[in-house]
């Protein structure tokens, strides 16, 4: 099974409307492959911080990776994974027949979005290795 076979196996959701404790289930039921996805990005991004602050032509000395903001991300994640769902809930009883496949582009969008936010320091690693290099 390629990769589009597997995402779509993860998020299809049944064709009959769902109970509220089925919704929550559909969710829960993907909280740690996604709580995987997003540690995976964060250890690369936290990995290609301190790799960019080594290169020459100037290194920066070790930074130190301080564990608050690491947490408080984690936190922050799980906090808005938790919002899809509620969301859904919502939504699922204000539109009824308009949202039956918003669970899916939810996880799908917030998945998306949480794995870039974990790259961030990759990506600010890179901007203040190219402004050493310009300066240099």
């Amino acid at each position: 099974m390629g990769n589009s076979g597997l995402i779509k196996r993860v998020i299809s959701i049944p064709d009959h409307q769902r109970t509220w404790w089925q919704i929550m289930a559909w969710w829960e039921l993907r909280r740690l492959p996604y709580n995987l996805m997003v540690a995976l990005g964060g250890t690369l991004g936290l990995l290609l911080f301190v790799w960019f602050n080594k290169l020459p032509p100037r290194p920066v000395p070790e930074p130190a990776v301080a564990p608050l903001p690491v947490i408080l991300f984690g936190a922050g994640a799980n906090f808005f994974y938790t919002a899809g769902w509620v969301v859904e809930l919502i939504a699922r009883n204000l539109w009824p027949e308009k949202v039956p496949k918003l669970g899916p582009q939810l996880l799908l969008t917030g998945s998306l979005l949480s794995v870039m936010l974990a790259l961030f320091p990759a990506i600010a690693g890179f901007v203040a290795w190219v402004w050493r290099a310009a300066a240099a």
